[in-house]
């Protein structure tokens, strides 16, 4: 009895031991996005390799990849954004309630070509992840934008002003509200030339 609470007690403190070290790699390359987006995306890609099945891990890889994917030229761009796809999969394959790997996957799918398919995946991760009631102001606020977006490139207009009006609303990070409110006026223009051409 003894040797499995012993054996039980170091499963135990391996797995603590483990996932400490994951949660501070994900601390590095959180440190390091700002300054240095190619060494938190390397960071993060020898931790997937480490850590297959935590999707804290892909999730964040996932993260940084995309923003590596922006840096980057065309066609490595896309192998990255698959990849990075792929490890938001993952992460919910292991944990479908995974927030971030559900909100920076529904992120990464509104910000593709339309013609690629996936802006309407992406809507459905964010309206499943804007149903939750663990969301900061500032991932709420992230939902409505995005969610905007994708209801622009699918042409429902009426649905994405509502949700850039609601991020104006809120009024918490000026780069988003200048883009609603431009994204607004973008729209009312296109109203006002509409009608013109009916005239």
């Amino acid at each position: 009895m003894k040797k499995i609470f012993i054996s039980a007690f170091v499963v135990f403190l391996l797995i603590s031991a483990w996932a400490k070290e994951g949660q501070e790699i994900i601390e590095q390359a959180f440190a390091l996005e700002k300054t240095d987006i190619h060494q938190a995306y390397r960071i993060m890609k020898e931790a997937k390799g480490d850590f297959p099945d935590d999707p804290d891990i892909l999730s964040v890889y996932g993260y940084m990849a995309g923003f590596e994917a922006k840096e980057t030229y065309k066609i490595r761009a896309l192998l990255i954004v698959n990849s990075a796809l792929s490890a938001f999969e993952q992460a919910l394959e292991i944990d479908g309630e995974h927030k971030n790997a559900r909100l920076w996957g529904g992120i990464l799918k509104i910000n593709m070509p339309s013609f690629l398919g996936k802006v309407p995946q992406g809507m459905e991760d964010l309206q499943l992840v804007g149903k939750r009631d663990d969301l900061t102001p500032s991932e709420q606020m992230q939902v409505k934008f995005f969610l905007g977006m994708g209801y622009e490139k699918t042409g429902q207009y009426d649905q994405a002003i509502s949700l850039f009006q609601k991020v104006i609303e809120m009024n918490l990070d000026e780069t988003y509200v200048k883009d609603s409110k431009m994204r607004i006026e973008r729209q009312r223009q296109r109203e006002r030339e509409e009608s013109l051409h009916k005239n």
